[in-house]
């Protein structure tokens, strides 16, 4: 069987809309790695809209719940991969009025996942402090949200200063409803105190339309693809009453539109849209026979597209592209240079929306802390603790450890020996890829 194949385009940049609070705080190691995720827990007054919970909180090393300065609720630990102990400041924490929530933070890890009640387009803020290191340069490390780079190279001490709170916000695109963060260390090891999701907004439903059938068609996986509309041209349609390879729902590519100029559909507003034409060739034999080009609001989506060449007659084939839309009507124009262009079927899903920007997330209010000539503050206690059962996705390579104190005594800082940055594969340089459906 023919293999069908998609040509994609990866959304970047940010996303927008209007904001709905998930917030998720790292250290202490769980029971497993793969141990279930707890229920969402009852939401305040304040967390929620619409009758919706809009708030899910989780501390740092600690299996104790904390509330802080605002009445909110911080749960215990869960979620993180790796991370061979968490770390204690005993003393205060520049730049928030809640100490506690950074003093407790995880060292080492190397992912963390976090289920969310949607998908859909998160503002993502981590929370950070540096609580052993006093120099430049001593942890360096970078994080990946969703498989893109969220912050590189990030040096606490450079940016903040040492025992003082940090964060880094972006907005992240979230679609299977699980927010994965990736943690690589270039100096020392990673460290997080607590993570932010915020959903800006939920991912709407997609709009599928088929072309040249009459009736709505429900596909294998439950989906219901409305009869055509939005077809501009086209004299005719034609099906064939035989197997498609490269997908189980044969009738959704069998019978299509010949011939037509233009496809217009009303998107409802201006924003990102991720827009799928499904296609096929059912009368040619040859390459060459059948050869056309496709644009979505002016820019290229596929040129001089041969069915035959690409992946055989009978075949399903499907090309993506995420397109900017700023009139609510998505336009895609057809140009044959041989013969007539051809549609089966297009799926439009709006990724976020331009319109309506979202607010850089302030860092926490400076609070005032002791002067440098004040009495020292204790050095942190390293409290080890169990690996998880799942290694964790970047596996952690060997640097001196701080020896644990039974004691609040303070104990010398070591020196660490630089750990080896990871070998990262470098990105695909080709804005598209080729895969099956």
């Amino acid at each position: 069987m023919a293999t069908r194949r998609s040509l994609t385009t990866l959304l970047t940049g940010a996303a927008l809309g209007t904001a709905t609070l998930l917030t998720a705080v790292l250290g202490a190691a769980p029971a497993t790695a793969a141990a279930a995720l707890p229920a969402v827990p009852a939401a305040t007054a304040s967390d929620t809209a619409a009758g919706t919970t809009t708030a899910v909180r989780v501390r740092a090393g600690s299996d104790q719940a904390y509330t802080d300065t605002a009445g909110r609720r911080w749960d215990p630990e869960r979620g993180t991969v790796g991370g061979r102990w968490t770390s204690v400041t005993p003393g205060p924490v520049a730049g928030t009025d809640d100490d506690a929530l950074y003093q407790r933070l995880r060292a080492g890890l190397g992912s963390w996942s976090l289920a969310l009640p949607t998908g859909g387009v998160y503002r993502v803020t981590l929370h950070l402090q540096e609580n052993w290191y006093a120099t430049a340069g001593s942890r360096v490390f970078s994080v990946a949200a969703e498989g893109t780079p969220f912050v590189t190279d990030l040096d606490l001490v450079a940016t903040a200063g040492a025992r003082t709170a940090h964060t880094v916000s972006r907005t992240v695109l979230v679609e299977d409803g699980r927010l994965d963060l990736g943690f690589t260390a270039r100096k020392g090891e990673a460290t997080v105190s607590a993570v932010e999701a915020v959903l800006v907004r939920p991912t709407p439903a997609p709009v599928r339309v088929t072309a040249g059938q009459s009736t709505p068609f429900v596909d294998g996986a439950g989906r219901t693809w409305e009869a055509e509309r939005g077809t501009v041209g086209g004299r005719w349609t034609t099906s064939a009453d035989r197997p498609v390879a490269g997908t189980t729902d044969d009738v959704l590519y069998s019978r299509l539109r010949i011939g037509l100029s233009a496809l217009r559909l009303p998107v409802g507003e201006a924003g990102t849209y991720r827009v799928t034409l499904h296609m096929l060739e059912n009368w040619y034999d040859a390459p060459g026979r059948r050869v056309f080009s496709v644009a979505a609001e002016g820019a290229p989506v596929v040129q001089d597209l041969d069915l035959v060449a690409a992946v055989g007659k009978d075949t399903a084939y499907s090309v993506t592209r995420d397109v900017p839309v700023t009139d609510g009507e998505l336009t895609v124009a057809f140009t044959a240079t041989k013969d007539l262009a051809t549609l089966s079927a297009v799926e439009v899903q709006l990724l976020l929306d331009p319109t309506t920007a979202v607010a850089p997330v302030p860092g926490p209010a400076p609070t005032p802390s002791p002067t440098a000539t004040a009495s020292p503050t204790p050095s942190p206690t390293l409290s080890p603790t169990p690996a998880p059962t799942v290694a964790p996705t970047v596996a952690p390579t060997a640097s001196p450890k701080p020896t644990p104190t039974p004691t609040p005594t303070p104990t010398p800082t070591p020196t660490p020996t630089p750990t080896p940055t990871p070998t990262v594969a470098p990105a695909d340089p080709s804005p598209w890829s080729c895969v099956a459906p």
